[in-house]
């Protein structure tokens, strides 16, 4: 949202442009396993009309279908432009449904399909970037190397559900803040000529040129980290309580040591924020005791409500429920061992905004 052009002020919408293959499924909505069916779903188009009225909403779709590759489409494209270009506001809705990726079916790439692409450079003939809100329907991970770089306003709206057209038309129009955070992370599109698809290896590996796995191991190139999410407003985060200097391996895991973050709505909306925090260990003893440790990893967060000007002050622990070692590391047989010389540094959030580094001892 770097254009501000989010959220849009429903006063001042003339005419609303809704385009795109995916803008009026349904199917979409539920994700790409179809084995139930809701009583009634609501898409994009029908959230926006609901919300701004059929006689202000224009819809054309553009393509025939998600997969479909635009090569046969100009009276197609033709009448997307010609709605686009009529419109004060313009949304294009683009995405993968089940035609593309399902149970069984695997995509090749994690960006957008071809016909997708020229249905939004068609657009772009009409309209500048800055005049196109991008919203995104999808499951698994879509890399937007290029409308990240180029157009200012991306909505990620993932598979809605039942009433997601409508959830989506108030984040739109600023009834309701976003505030969810990436549940993984999206890499460039590069990324699929980087990962041999039979190899699951977790790190890196620098003479292969192999850049492993997830936000904990991966060095591949990053268009947005695992956890990152924006809002119409802004949190400022400090620390409550200092970290502690130092602390004994053996104490992290159980009691377990308290971090408090307190978190300020500074902006001029009201607004949830999701507190992440991440903990990255680096160890003094051997290598030969297990393989290299995360980058980081997450081990604890909370979500919080807050009017303007409004304060909470947040307390995490790093004790961890049964299952979890973040704060251990794990040795070449696969069992968990306390670290006992080493240091470990707390951050939170995804671009790690606040951080703070303890030294760990036996």
């Amino acid at each position: 949202n770097e254009a501000g052009l989010l959220p849009l002020e429903s006063s001042m919408i003339k005419k609303f442009a809704v385009i795109g293959p995916l803008a009026n499924s349904t199917t979409v909505m539920k994700g790409s396993k179809q084995d139930y069916d809701a009583s009634a779903i609501v898409s994009v188009l029908a959230g926006l009309q609901a919300a701004l009225g059929t006689e202000r909403v224009a819809y054309a779709a553009g393509l025939h279908n998600a997969s479909d590759s635009g090569k046969n489409e100009k009276h197609l494209f033709e009448e997307a432009k010609r709605t686009a270009k009529e419109a004060s506001h313009v949304v294009i809705v683009l995405g993968i449904d089940g035609t593309i990726e399902s149970e069984g079916k695997d995509r090749t790439s994690t960006g957008l399909p071809d016909g997708q692409i020229k249905l939004l450079r068609a657009v772009l003939d009409v309209k500048l970037s800055s005049e196109v809100v991008v919203v995104l329907v999808n499951g698994g991970p879509v890399s937007i190397d290029w409308i990240a770089k180029d157009f200012p306003s991306v909505v990620e709206a993932f598979e809605g559900g039942q009433f997601g057209g409508r959830a989506l038309a108030d984040v739109l129009l600023g009834v309701f803040s976003p505030s969810g955070t990436l549940p993984y992370t999206i890499f460039a599109e590069n990324v699929t000529r980087q990962l041999p698809m039979a190899s699951f290896r977790m790190r890196p590996d620098e003479k292969s040129g192999y850049p492993g796995r997830t936000y904990r191991f991966s060095n591949g190139n990053v268009l947005f980290p695992f956890g990152h999410g924006l809002s119409y407003t802004d949190f400022a985060l400090e620390w409550a309580v200092p970290c502690p200097s130092s602390v004994s391996g053996s104490r992290l895991e159980n009691p377990g040591v308290t971090y408090k973050v307190k978190v300020t709505n500074v902006g001029e909306r009201p607004g949830s924020k999701v507190v992440q925090l991440f903990v990255a260990l680096s160890s003094s003893e051997s290598s030969s005791i297990g393989p290299s440790l995360p980058k980081k990893s997450l081990f604890s967060m909370e979500k919080v409500y807050l009017e303007p000007g409004e304060s909470a002050i947040l307390t995490f622990s790093s004790k961890i429920a049964p299952g979890s070692r973040p704060f251990a590391r794990v040795t070449w047989d696969g069992n968990f061992v306390t670290l006992k010389d080493g240091t470990m540094s707390v951050s939170v959030g995804a671009h790690s905004s606040l951080s703070c580094t303890t030294r760990v001892h036996a």
